[in-house]
């Protein structure tokens, strides 16, 4: 055989030799696959490389900062309460001429009637967003317990709760329907008389906490359960209103409004609230995308508040007619809510 057959004999050996050294250890773990029960499909260097990359890789052993979106409803029950004093202007009461007025008693009996007092539940639809920093595990045992804390903003959506009512004040008009002159109304006939107290969250609401996640591998799902402390911060307007029609024309015929002297007294207040108090929360994660792991979530949270929850105030007229009001809340408020969560778990 001359020289360049052989040089080329010789070339196609040595490169067969290399694939078969490249292909006995991916022979090797496939056979051990099969000879060895519940062992799991043949890896090719590259997939054992990305495993241990994996496992290199565990979010817990890293700090992990995250954004969430939720929404939720925050509860408290809440008192309030309205009295008014006397009818004082004019007309000035009149022994034995005024038997129709101050709603069926005379001048100078209360402006409304009866005192009130009542309790309700001011409920309120929460959206709000969250920035979240967890840090690394503390042991490898235990759930892997790690630390986290986080700050917020919320928006309350706007609804107005009547806490306490007596008859129905709201718009100032005569009795509905058609009238033929001359007609002679009663105090008691006009519409929108009587008090309430009325109070609204203001939307803006500011929420903290830190807390211990624990984690648990659930099948293939991740889970953490994470007990916290909780802080939120929160305002509650209140206003007062009493509307009470007094007849200007005693013995004579009352054909319109400017028969009758409208007394309006209203008033409003305000409570700045902060509250503290225990928190839990179950997170599972969903989906991931390259860095982000998209996860899904549900809380509870209870707070109890930490300064005064009562507010009194009063209104009065340039006659001294008067009306009294009060409001507060439980020392406790709740709050659930569900969102989703984007953490930065890393490649």
């Amino acid at each position: 055989m001359s020289a360049r057959p052989r040089r080329i004999v010789m070339t196609i050996a040595r490169r067969r030799l290399v694939a078969m050294q490249l292909a006995l250890p991916l022979l090797a773990a496939c056979t051990a696959t099969l000879l060895v029960p519940g062992a799991g499909r043949c890896q090719t260097p590259v997939d054992a490389h990305a495993t241990r990359r994996t496992d290199e890789s565990d979010e817990t052993e890293r700090w992990v900062p995250a954004l969430s979106l939720d929404v939720g409803l925050l509860a408290q029950e809440v008192n309030a309460s309205a009295r008014t004093g006397d009818v004082i202007g004019p007309p000035l009461p009149s022994p034995g001429l005024r038997p129709r007025t101050a709603l069926g008693h005379t001048a100078s009996s209360a402006i409304v009637q009866s005192p009130v007092a009542d309790t309700d539940l001011l409920q309120s639809p929460v959206i709000g967003t969250d920035l979240e920093v967890m840090t690394p595990r503390f042991v490898d045992t235990l759930g892997r317990p790690r630390g986290f804390v986080h700050v917020g903003l919320a928006l309350a959506l706007p609804q107005e709760h009547q806490v306490a009512r007596v008859r129905a004040p709201g718009e100032y008009a005569l009795p509905p329907g058609s009238y033929i002159p001359p007609v002679d109304f009663d105090e008691t006939q006009i519409v929108g008389q009587g008090s309430a107290v009325l109070t609204m969250r203001d939307r803006l609401l500011v929420t903290a906490g830190a807390g211990l996640a624990f984690t648990a591998d659930w099948g293939e799902r991740r889970i953490r359960i994470k007990p916290s402390i909780e802080y939120l911060r929160s305002r509650v307007s209140v206003q007062g209103f009493t509307q009470r029609a007094v007849d200007l024309n005693d013995g004579a015929l009352n054909g319109t409004l400017a028969s009758f002297r409208r007394i309006i007294l209203t008033q409003n207040a305000s409570l700045d609230l902060h509250g503290l108090g225990p928190g839990i929360e179950v997170e599972a994660d969903a989906r991931s995308a390259g860095p982000l792991m998209l996860t899904v979530y549900a809380n509870m949270n209870a707070y109890a508040w930490l300064n005064d929850t009562s507010v009194q105030f009063q209104s009065q007229n340039g006659y001294g007619e008067t009306a009294m009001y009060s409001f507060d809340t439980q020392k406790w408020t709740l709050r659930a809510a569900a969102g989703l969560r984007f953490r930065w778990v890393g490649y």
